[in-house]
């Protein structure tokens, strides 16, 4: 449903601008923005009051008082519904339990290896050491 609603964007914008480049960069721009950046809350609550805003004019359009402003909280909340992993932003956060070094240069030194209560058939009798383990991204 997002990529049928920046498609339509684009649309938009490609066909106000007279570019097929516009309507490119401007799709190519919303999913990026939306889907790899820590703004894709912001997008998500733009278009959220963007259909809010495209409900009340749905409403004031049928000439009853209370209509406009009800159908723009209906259609903020519809929006809000729809863009709820843009408020989630997908960006991974930093991890917390990195094996970076300590400041001021201090070492943390830990003990050997305790030998396993378990022992595998081809197990060697030698002592692990040190082993560190990283997970690159």
């Amino acid at each position: 449903m997002i990529v049928a609603e920046f498609l339509f964007i684009a649309c938009i914008v490609g066909v106000l601008t007279k570019t097929w480049l516009a309507s490119v960069g401007t799709f190519v721009g919303l999913f990026a923005l939306y889907r790899f950046t820590r703004l894709s809350g912001v997008l998500a609550l733009a278009l959220s009051l963007y259909w809010g805003l495209l409900g009340y004019h749905l409403g004031a359009s049928t000439g009853e008082i209370g209509v406009g402003p009800l159908l723009a909280v209906v259609g903020f909340f519809a929006g809000a519904w729809v863009h709820r992993d843009g408020f989630a932003s997908r960006v991974p956060a930093p991890d917390l339990h990195d094996a970076a070094p300590l400041e001021g240069g201090a070492v943390a030194h830990h003990g050997a290896s305790q030998p396993s209560a378990r022992e595998f058939p081809s197990a060697s009798d030698g002592e692990i050491i040190d082993v560190d383990y990283r997970v690159v991204s």
